[in-house]
Formats: C-alpha cells, sequence, structure tokens
C-alpha cells in the first residue's frame, strides 16, 4: 500500500516536470507580455542570424501609426553564459525616446532563433509623420540576432502599399536588404478618439458630404436628423481606418430646401473606446421647378378637366465613384506616376502629403474610367509619402483612396534620377469631317497592346468601346446621330495613356459622314448605269437608215418596149 502511495505522490511531480519540458522545448516568448498588442509584426520561419559582436550597431526600422509603444520582441540566441543587454529606441533624429536593459539568459541555437519580449519602463508616444529604430546596444558576447529577406507584398498582381510597416534593418549607418525578425507591441488604450476637423459640404440637391480627422485608426459612423424630423444613421463598416492625414467621411442623404439638421459623429477605436463629435448643417437648396410648356394646348373637350402634368425627376444618383486598381507605375528619387479605374466617368485628383503637410495636388477634369495623374521633380528621396487619389462622377459624388510610398535612393551614376515618363505633346487625336467621319490620330510609337476609345453620352454616361490594333491610325465613326465625348487611349499592357485630350463630337442624321465612301462609289456607278442605259434607248429609238442597193445592170426591159 505505501508503495502504491509513494507512486501517486510522485506522478505529480513527473507530469510538473514534463509539462516544464514541453514548455522549454516550445518555442515562444521568455517574458510574459506586460505591455498589450502586437500591431507590427515580421517574423518569417525562414531565417538567418548574424553574431551582435562582429557587426556595427544592429537596429530596425520601422513605420508606425500614432499609438503608444509599449514593448517589442526579438528572436536571438546566447550560446555563452547569460548576461545582460541594452536596448534603445530612437526616433529619425538620432535621439533616444526609451531605453532598457535586461539580462538575457543561455538560449541554444534553435531553429529560427528564441523569442525574448523586452517590455519598457514607460509607455512612449509614437507618430505616424516619423520613423523609429529598435537597435541593441550592447550584449553578451555570444548573443545572435536572427534576420530574414525582406518581402514585396502583392495583391492581386499589383504591388500592395502600407502605411505602416517594417523597414529595412540597419548595421551602423549602413542599410541593409534584409530586417531583422520583430513584433512592435502598442499599450491597451483607454481613451476615446478624438474628432477634429469635421466639414460638410453639398454634393447635389438630396447629399451632404461630411469629413472628419481622427488622432487614431477608427470605424465609425454618423447619426444625422433634421430639427424635429426623423433620424438616419450611416453603419459600422466593420474596418479600421486612419483619418490622418487624409480625412474619413461619407455621404448623407438629405431633404433639400435649406434644412436644418443636427449630426454626431461616433468614432470606435480598435479597443472599442467610443469619441464623438456634435454639429448641425443646412441641407442643399431646392431643385428648380420645371417651366410649364407655354405653347402646349389645353384641352378643351366638352366636360374635359385640367389636371396639372407630372413631371418625371429620375432618383438622384448618390452613388460615389469606385476606385479599383491603384498602383504606381513610374517611382523614382523624386516624382511619381500613379494610375487607377473607376467604375464610371470620373474626373481625377492626387494629393500627395508629407505627414499632415500637403506637398501637391494635381488634376485632370476628363471625365473618364482610366486615371493617371504624376507629380513633378519634388520630392525627396528615401521620404514616405502618402498619396490620396479622387475622382468626382458628374453627380458631384466623391470617391477616394489613400496609400503610402517611399521614394527611391538617388542613383549615384545619375543625381538627377527622374524615370518619370513625361506626356508626348506632340500627341494629338482629331476628328475629320466634324460632323462626324474618320477619327485620326498621331503618335510616335506604337503601344504594346493597341489602342482603346472609350464613349460616353453628352451627359457622361459610357456607351461603349472599340479596341483597335497598335498600328492603327484612324477609326471610322459607326454611331448613330447623337451628341458624345470620346477618349483615346494607349495600351501600355499594364496602364492605359490617353492620348491628347478628350473631343465633343456631335454624328448628324445624314449620312455623308458614315457612307461617303459608298455614297462616291455609288454616284460614278449610277454615273456609268444611266450612260449605258441611255445609249440602248437611243439605239432602239433612233435606228440606222439602211443602204440602197447599187444598180449594176440596166433595165433591158424597158429599154426594148421604150417607143422611139
Amino acid at each position: 500500500m505505501k508503495k502504491i502511495l509513494k507512486t501517486f505522490a510522485f506522478f505529480p511531480l513527473s507530469l510538473i516536470a514534463l509539462l516544464f519540458f514541453i514548455l522549454s522545448v516550445i518555442e515562444g516568448p521568455l517574458i510574459a507580455h506586460a505591455h498589450g498588442s502586437p500591431f507590427l509584426e515580421f517574423a518569417p520561419d525562414i531565417s538567418d542570424r548574424l553574431k551582435v559582436s562582429d557587426v556595427a550597431t544592429p537596429a530596425q526600422e520601422f513605420q508606425p501609426k500614432n499609438d503608444f509603444l509599449g514593448a517589442f520582441d526579438l528572436w536571438v540566441d546566447n550560446e555563452g553564459s547569460a548576461g545582460s543587454a541594452t536596448f534603445e529606441i530612437i526616433d529619425q533624429n538620432g535621439s533616444v525616446v526609451a531605453r532598457k536593459t535586461q539580462t538575457i539568459p543561455h538560449l541554444p541555437a534553435v531553429w529560427s532563433g528564441n523569442q525574448i519580449h523586452v517590455d519598457l519602463d514607460n509607455t512612449i508616444s509614437i507618430s505616424s509623420e516619423e520613423t523609429y529604430r529598435v537597435r541593441i546596444v550592447s550584449g553578451p558576447p555570444q548573443l545572435y540576432l536572427y534576420y530574414a529577406d525582406k518581402t514585396q507584398l502583392l495583391q492581386h498582381n499589383t504591388l500592395y502599399y502600407s502605411e505602416y510597416f517594417i523597414r529595412s534593418a540597419w548595421l551602423g549607418n549602413t542599410e541593409q536588404n534584409f530586417a531583422f525578425k520583430i513584433i512592435i507591441y502598442e499599450v491597451e488604450d483607454t481613451a476615446p478618439p478624438i474628432i477634429t476637423n469635421a466639414t460638410t459640404t453639398e454634393v447635389n440637391y438630396y447629399t451632404e458630404r461630411i469629413e472628419f480627422n481622427a488622432n487614431e485608426p477608427i470605424d465609425f459612423k454618423i447619426d444625422y436628423a433634421p430639427i424635429d424630423g426623423e433620424e438616419k444613421s450611416t453603419s459600422y463598416t466593420g474596418t479600421f481606418r486612419v483619418c490622418e492625414p487624409v480625412a474619413c467621411g461619407a455621404n448623407l442623404t438629405v431633404e433639400p430646401g435649406k434644412k436644418t439638421y443636427a449630426y454626431t459623429i461616433t468614432a470606435k477605436d480598435e479597443w472599442g473606446n467610443e469619441g464623438t463629435k456634435v454639429g448641425t448643417f443646412i441641407s442643399p437648396p431646392s431643385p428648380p421647378t420645371p417651366t410649364p410648356d407655354p405653347s402646349a394646348s389645353p384641352d378643351t373637350t366638352p366636360g374635359a378637366t385640367t389636371t396639372p402634368e407630372s413631371t418625371y425627376s429620375p432618383s438622384p444618383d448618390l452613388t460615389p465613384p469606385t476606385i479599383t486598381n491603384s498602383r504606381i507605375i513610374d517611382l523614382t528619387s523624386n516624382s511619381v506616376r500613379i494610375s487607377w479605374t473607376t467604375n464610371e466617368a470620373a474626373t481625377s485628383k492626387l494629393y500627395i502629403y508629407k505627414g499632415n503637410t500637403l506637398i501637391t495636388t494635381e488634376e485632370d477634369a476628363t471625365y473618364e474610367l482610366e486615371h493617371l495623374l504624376g507629380t513633378s521633380n519634388i520630392l525627396t528621396p528615401k521620404t514616405s509619402y502618402t498619396a490620396k487619389l479622387e475622382s468626382k462622377d458628374s453627380s458631384g459624388n466623391i470617391g477616394a483612396t489613400s496609400f503610402s510610398f517611399l521614394t527611391e535612393e538617388v542613383d549615384s551614376d545619375n543625381q538627377n534620377n527622374n524615370n518619370k515618363k513625361q506626356p508626348n505633346e506632340d500627341e494629338d487625336v482629331s476628328l475629320s469631317p466634324e460632323n462626324g467621319g474618320t477619327l485620326t490620330w498621331n503618335t510616335k510609337e506604337d503601344p504594346p497592346e493597341g489602342f482603346r476609345i472609350d464613349i460616353f453620352d453628352e451627359n457622361n454616361h459610357y456607351i461603349g468601346q472599340r479596341i483597335l490594333s497598335k498600328d492603327s491610325r484612324g477609326w471610322e465613326l459607326d454611331l448613330p446621330p447623337g451628341n458624345y465625348k470620346i477618349v483615346l487611349y494607349k495600351d501600355e499592357g499594364e496602364y492605359y495613356e490617353k492620348v491628347g485630350k478628350f473631343l465633343s463630337i456631335k454624328v448628324s442624321g445624314n449620312i455623308y459622314g458614315k457612307f461617303k465612301k459608298q455614297i462616291y462609289f455609288g454616284i460614278a456607278g449610277m454615273l456609268v448605269l444611266t450612260g449605258i442605259a441611255s445609249y440602248i434607248w437611243n439605239k432602239k429609238r433612233y435606228p440606222k437608215p439602211k443602204k440602197k442597193k447599187m444598180e449594176t445592170e440596166k433595165d433591158t426591159t424597158y429599154e426594148a418596149n421604150r417607143p422611139y
């Protein structure tokens, strides 16, 4: 019995020892996470390592969102005895904003490294306008640090640009082509989001747009109602968006007539904290009343009653254009070109921000589906910028999106590095004759994928398109009578580039413009047939007279009987 009790007494101890062994084998942080949740992470499985004492001060650069940083993880080995390591966080000016020294135990090499957790003594406020580095100032002699090749992200075969990302590793003052494995932790936030710069803009008779900034990523809804009227609201989107420097916003359906509306913006951060902003706006004026036709005659039929005619009022367009396929097509140390696509005809506008500062605005008032804008040589090498794309349809609805990008280094072989492809001013498009006929254009080079012609009506509604070969330089209009807008593009494969400016044309009801060659041949054929018919008719009408037979012998009978 005692032997059995001893066995049972030993079992819990064995189980505890086994659990400790399993936990020691499992790869994971060696220190409990006392500060927050991860919001930036670069930790691929396939990696390599370097010895800290053999290289210049190793550091990892990152660009955060507006937040509070409380901790970070690194992947290391320490094949020697335990020792202390000192870590620092520095801002883009080289100033130390946090320092922490902690003991690194003996850590034998394991696949992809041992994850260690470093809690800062105090949380630090970080800004999306700056870059930061985590660096190791000192450490045990046998301390190794793990790294991996940087990853280029693709989204639907298009480069994906994130506003917040892990950048390159640095050894001293030299940038590397890899990044150290790292996780950055934000501190749990209990403060509500702060909403600023709320503005309202009239979009059309039935739509008002509200835009605002917030100090952290948020999801939001807007409740609004006319004074003493029924309340309406937008819904949370389910995604957290950055609203600074590019504003967030929504279109609100309102009643026209200069009515006073009250609104409440409710912003919710990733921790569930809610902040609100209240305000008022005046709705757009009432649309103009249609003028009755004075030439219309009243119904004078006995017993007939006169009733006002009901005027058809189409439902207002309240849907903003959808922007897709936004991409950088040219990027240098001092310039950028960006293209995007909309699902309806809309204008193009490009804003470039550095932090909260607007650097430049480029725009094109053409209503089109394919959009392409770029900057001149005004950007700074190795600098982070935010691009905001904006397209407005003919009803005034505005669609927008934004992303960040990093300019390239200056090429040492070309200090005036600028690969930006300039539009060819010699390229143009024209129509002859003006009332419909042949569309012709002039380009110096054949585009790789040919030409594309987009056709819109006079109200900027998309009708259709024509695809032509790359050696084409003309297109005979095959459109019914009406007013049109024509936009010609070169298909460059990954994007479309406009040729010249759009054309407003009028196709007349006569058939000359459309059937010019057929008319020429028809007239010539009719002339030939008329000549042949005239010849045949004249020949039958006026036959040729027959010739008399010539006398070869005298009438001897007459001579014989003639009396003398």
